[in-house]
């Protein structure tokens, strides 16, 4: 499947965040190594943005939510539910 959005981290090049369908995945560049891959079933990451803090990774969905999460660990932070119903982008 094909990359939809690609978010770099504020002032580190060397690390970045790609959405695709079912998945996120965190990248190593320098390393050109994958870190991290967070999966949600059956619906497309259409969008990710990472604030300049870092402490999250913000996604889309083709289901219509937004989701956060650790970019760390992956684990799920938040979602908000009907954020729009034709899918977030």
């Amino acid at each position: 499947h094909g990359i939809n959005d690609v978010a770099f981290l504020d002032g580190c090049e060397s690390i970045f965040v790609t959405s695709s369908t079912n998945d996120i995945r965190v990248w190593n560049a320098k390393k050109q190594q994958e870190l991290l891959r967070i999966e949600v079933p059956n619906v497309t990451c259409t969008g990710v943005a990472l604030p300049r803090s870092g402490d999250l990774i913000l996604s889309g969905w083709s289901d219509g939510k937004i989701r956060a999460f650790k970019p760390v660990s992956g684990a799920l932070q938040f979602v908000i539910n009907d954020a729009h119903p034709e899918g977030v982008t």
